[in-house]
């Protein structure tokens, strides 16, 4: 047994240097912090009971599990969580998840394989659980579930209401080709009643819009039943936890997070962050015209103000947010100068721009400086008038119809009583070596025109 500790101590060490690292550690207290969470496990105490939740933090299943001779240790130098077989960690919902919008931000890694590889010792590794949202009331449901399937991790959306199958889910789906065993990486995914987005390490890699059906489940509440439940490494599939993959800081938010939002959340736990920084805002450029004869010279510039710091986040809410900003057009003149902006005006266009190339937008908030650039493209076609003539087109001018023939460009479609052609012919020359026939259980139909 002293040896066993021994051994379990050393490869602990082992693991808290690796994940020390390259990720800032935090305290629990702090992950708290976090604004708008609604449910945080991080395992950091050796125990699987939520450190944070709006609604019940403790687990329906596990609740007096504790975890501290596992020795699994996660991404930040704390405990992680791997499960053993059999075990099936859920929560309750209410409170802790709004099934029509949020955002889902946890740790995994694959301890005994390489997620990069579709196959682990020349055979596939089927369907691992990683997370299960179940919503039920009263019978009809919300369901995400996020899953790895080969060299791929997945998020699904799925309801009750019909058609089932395939082409009425909401899916979303990553392939981590460059994740090692052993490599934490961090996974984001954001849902409202319209889309997901799903991101590897703070960046936006996929996203899909749901489909029609979403809108038949907007009544469906998040209520406590045995139905409902929030899964970590619950088994869904034919998943048996026969590999090791693990589990850190699981946290759900009540509304999605914008990109800017994940991404610095992200950073902020990175010891090196090369060249890349943490963004008080965020900006997206792009072209935008109004109507067929509206001139396409104008350029939208979309602000992303949800990371603000505290003092311009005041003034944003006050209606007196300014910033100043100097528009590089590709001959190199500028146009400056500034916007003021409130909550909900986060938009503003700029006019005149008809020159090919790159523009860059540099943009001065307080402290903070922003840039962004767009190409703009050569529109010179657009409105030139060319297909806009009166006449029609040589090839369709010998189009006919007499009877049940058809002519067009040089052939002659003959048809009898039924809808397929009984003889194509071009320039004079049959194509067909014999009819077309339409058999329905080994019988033709008899048509009438």
């Amino acid at each position: 047994m002293k040896g066993k500790s021994l051994l379990l101590t050393a490869l602990s060490v082992c693991c808290l240097a690796f994940g020390q690292a390259k990720y800032i550690s935090h305290t629990v207290d702090e992950k708290a912090q976090a604004k708008d969470l609604t449910f945080l496990v991080t395992f950091d105490k050796h125990d699987v009971n939520a450190n944070f939740a709006k609604g019940d933090k403790f687990s329906t299943t596990m609740r007096d599990v504790n975890l501290g001779l596992r020795g699994v240790i996660g991404f930040d130098g704390s405990s992680a969580y791997q499960p053993e077989v059999g075990e099936a960690l859920r929560y309750n919902v209410e409170g802790n998840v709004d099934p029509h919008q949020g955002t889902l931000i946890l740790w995994t890694a694959g301890m005994d394989y390489n997620p990069c590889d579709a196959k682990t010792d020349g055979a596939g590794r089927g369907n691992i659980a990683i997370a299960h949202i179940m919503t039920n009331d009263g019978g009809k449901w919300i369901e995400y579930q996020l899953y790895e399937y080969g060299d791929t991790v997945y998020f699904d959306w799925r309801c009750s209401e019909g058609p089932q199958g395939w082409g009425n889910i909401g899916r979303v789906a990553i392939q981590r080709t460059k994740i090692r065993k052993g490599e934490w990486h961090q996974l984001a995914a954001t849902w409202n009643d319209a889309r997901l987005i799903f991101y590897l390490n703070g960046e936006s890699v996929s996203e899909t819009a749901l489909p029609a059906k979403v809108r038949l489940s907007k009544g469906i509440q998040a209520r406590n039943n045995a139905e409902s439940f929030i899964g970590i490494k619950s088994p869904f599939y034919e998943d048996k936890h026969k590999f090791m993959t693990a589990v850190d800081d699981f946290a759900i938010y009540s509304r999605p997070l914008t990109a800017l939002e994940i991404r610095n959340q992200y950073l902020a736990l990175c010891k090196e962050k090369g060249n890349v920084e943490i963004q008080a805002y965020s900006i997206e450029l792009n072209g935008v015209n109004i109507g067929r004869n509206d001139k396409i010279e104008r350029l939208e510039a979309s602000f992303d103000f949800s990371a603000l710091p505290k003092e311009e986040a005041e003034k944003l809410k006050a209606g007196k947010l300014k910033v100043d900003y100097v528009l590089t057009a590709p001959d190199g003149k500028k146009q400056k100068g500034s916007w003021t902006f409130a909550e909900g005006d986060c938009a503003r266009i700029l006019d005149g721009l008809n020159q090919v190339g790159k523009y860059t937008l540099d943009t001065v908030c307080g402290k903070e400086k922003v840039s962004a650039s767009v190409e703009r493209p050569d529109f010179s076609w657009v409105m030139n008038g060319y297909g806009d003539e009166d006449e029609v087109p040589e090839i369709w001018k010998d189009f006919a119809l007499k009877g049940r023939n058809v002519t067009l460009w040089n052939r002659t479609y003959k048809f009898g009583a039924g809808p397929l052609p009984e003889e194509i012919t071009a320039y004079g020359k049959p194509l067909l070596a014999e009819r077309p026939k339409l058999s329905i259980d080994g019988v033709e139909p008899k048509w009438s025109a």
